[in-house]
């Protein structure tokens, strides 16, 4: 059986440059983890997740997964142009997007416009917690939730650490951020990958100087493989790296305000990842502009 995979330029320069052998690490319903020589972790996904720097899209993933067992132990061969399996099952891969590189100007009306959209979105799509977390007022009864309990502190020593551009502090703060939530990738993680990859659009895409960006880049390079799961990291460390996101970048790389559709496209992302990556985007945009 043979099928296409959609991939990045980014991702064949990653993975494409020379064949490797490969392993299959996790199954799960809408994901193919596999991991490569060089203990890269890549990911077999669904094409409505966009193209990530070490994933591979394809159209009928759910068909691949259904079968567990039938992956437990496959191993597999990747190069340029195919990644074929033990099993008989091969894909073909196709170059289907190149990242961006045009430089923009975004003026402060789109900017206040953008937070006041995003914040609506997350409100619509009942993640109240976390719009109550990137709020500087405490929000009644969802205070009492244990997972804003547990994020409201380190999260504002975060934030403090940023402004001040104190590696301690957001080291410390993310000992107390990275893992925190539900889910294959914890939701303070992707609030996290939200979070920077704003900043690496603000600095890419607008000209910002951001030096706390490296400050928060080395350190979520130390510690997310010791503080959260292998798979979660990849993808904190793929943005660490200056990876590109297609579905990230289609949403923040413009200079209009956040638009509805492309907003919808990134919260059908998992259960909740994508609803945590836009909040710590809208997050990243606060910190940018405190006076939105």
């Amino acid at each position: 059986m043979w099928t296409e995979g959609r991939v990045s330029s980014e991702f064949l320069s990653l993975f494409g440059q020379k064949g490797q052998r490969v392993r299959v690490s996790g199954v799960f319903s809408s994901a193919l983890y596999l991991e490569g020589e060089s203990g890269r972790v890549l990911l077999l996904h669904d094409n409505k997740y966009g193209f990530l720097p070490f994933g591979i899209g394809v159209a009928d993933i759910t068909i691949l997964c259904c079968k567990t067992r039938a992956w437990e132990g496959i191993d597999g061969y990747l190069d340029r142009y195919s990644l074929s399996f033990d099993n008989h099952i091969g894909i073909r891969l196709k170059l289907s997007w190149q990242e961006p590189d045009r430089r923009l100007v975004l003026s402060q009306k789109i900017l206040a416009e953008t937070i006041h959209r995003g914040i609506e979105k997350l409100e619509a799509a009942d993640r109240g917690d976390i719009c109550t977390l990137i709020s500087s007022q405490p929000s009644g009864e969802l205070e009492k939730d244990p997972f804003i309990a547990a994020a409201r502190e380190p999260l504002t020593k975060f934030r403090i650490g940023m402004m001040e551009k104190n590696s301690n502090t957001i080291r410390k703060a993310l000992l107390g951020l990275l893992g925190l939530g539900r889910g294959l990738t914890p939701s303070m993680d992707d609030f996290l990958l939200g979070f920077l990859y704003l900043l690496l659009t603000a600095e890419r895409a607008f000209g910002y100087d951001i030096p706390e960006r490296k400050l928060l880049a080395e350190a979520l390079r130390e510690l997310a493989p010791l503080r959260t799961n292998r798979y979660s990291a990849a993808y904190l460390l793929a943005a660490v790296e200056g990876g590109h996101f297609s579905l990230l970048d289609k949403l923040l790389w413009t200079e209009e305000p956040l638009q509805e559709e492309d907003m919808d496209q990134l919260l059908k992302v998992g259960s909740g990842s994508g609803k945590d990556m836009l909040a710590g985007a809208v997050y990243g945009l606060q910190y940018l502009c405190p006076d939105f």
